[in-house]
């Protein structure tokens, strides 16, 4: 008699949706599984529907549609069981400040029916894996944030659940509190057997402890696979596209900015001398009048250039600070001809709007003529 085949994923999400009243879509149309033994990343930006995906596999908020299958059980109809073999570590994790960390891991090992002494044999094999032994006693209004992040890993531990659920996990923390963070979230896996989902937005460290990784926005998951097959895209997509349209949203925003800019310079260039009653003077100078409209031009690219340069390094920066990655050479050359391209757009626009101000003799550019 051949043996039933058992099931490689401890978690499955099919075309799961949020969608709530204001008609606000938090997930949409998400499918997703997390395998059994594996670290998987769910990389994206605030609001971009990780955390709403967690509480739906919780059961704390109903999905609009879709199905949740989490160890062969739904978490709406059978909550108290799928929590029971479930860690959640959310990115705000509070305890009682005025209770030990002791008291707060044994109010938690409660909920599990275990007896006084298991209680306390996983409390403190938990807290001598995050190192805090030496202030298990201490209230945690005296921790510091670092040392409540461990503790919320060693709650994790406690409750020695099949799935652990991490959301932001090393918010707040310094460079080398992170690193060492992430080796401890490593070991859920090595050690523990646990099968890991991390949600983050910083693509290193899902890229440094995570087997695959998936990219979050707008509550679909845009790109899915390794984190090595996946860095460039992930990099690209974060840089230049915000949705799933063909068009990226950068490209819009600046599709509408740029020829806006290049008119109102080109219509204002001369118009400002007007105003400021410079023009006569200027114009009383030995120069020509055709090298003041060069100049003004000149003025007007220098202008353009530094402002796109400036949005250009904002969102290079931002990319760097958000994925913790820089781009590659290819990348910052792509970047760079699309800056140039986008230039060349501005003043062309800015020369149009020149030439008709000087064709219909407005006021201000009729000396000119």
């Amino acid at each position: 008699m051949a043996t039933e085949k058992q099931p490689t994923h401890v978690v499955r999400l099919q075309n799961l949706s949020k969608v709530y009243k204001n008609q606000t879509v938090a997930v949409d149309s998400l499918s997703l599984e997390l395998r059994k033994g594996e670290v998987f990343g769910i990389l994206g930006p605030n609001g971009a529907g990780k955390t709403t995906t967690i509480r739906m596999m919780l059961g704390l908020t109903e999905p609009t549609s879709g199905s949740i299958d989490i160890l062969g059980m739904d978490p709406l109809r059978t909550p108290l069981e799928v929590k029971q073999n479930i860690a959640y570590m959310p990115d705000d994790m509070g305890f009682y400040e005025d209770m030990s960390a002791y008291e707060n891991l044994d109010y938690t090992a409660r909920f599990l029916g275990l007896s006084y002494d298991e209680r306390k044999r996983r409390i403190i094999s938990a807290v001598s894996k995050m190192g805090l032994e030496q202030r298990l006693f201490d209230t945690v209004r005296t921790y510091s944030h670092g040392m409540k992040r461990r503790l919320g890993l060693a709650e994790v531990l406690v409750k020695q659940p099949a799935i652990a659920i991490l959301d932001e996990p090393t918010q707040g923390l310094d460079p080398h509190s992170t690193a060492e963070f992430l080796t401890m979230i490593r070991s859920l896996k090595k050690e523990e057997g646990m099968s890991v989902i991390l949600a983050s937005h910083h693509l290193n460290e899902v890229q440094s402890i995570c087997d695959r990784v998936g990219l979050f926005h707008a509550g679909r998951m845009d790109l899915s696979g390794t984190t090595v097959v996946s860095e460039d895209e992930f990099l690209l997509l974060s840089l230049f596209t915000l949705s799933r349209e063909p068009i990226p949203s950068l490209l819009s925003f600046l599709s509408f900015l740029v020829p806006l800019t290049g008119i109102a310079l080109g219509f204002d260039v001369v118009n400002s001398e007007f105003q400021n009653r410079t023009l006569k003077r200027v114009l009383s100078q030995p120069i020509h009048r055709d090298v003041l409209l060069f100049g003004k031009a000149l003025g007007a690219f220098s202008a353009m250039a530094i402002m796109l340069l400036t949005l250009w390094l904002l969102v290079i920066g931002s990319a760097m600070l958000v994925l913790g990655l820089p781009p590659s050479t290819e990348q910052v050359a792509r970047a760079l001809a699309f800056y140039a391209l986008t230039l060349l757009y501005g003043m062309f626009w800015f020369l149009i709007a020149m030439f008709f101000s000087v064709v219909f003799k407005q006021q201000a550019t009729a000396a000119l003529v």
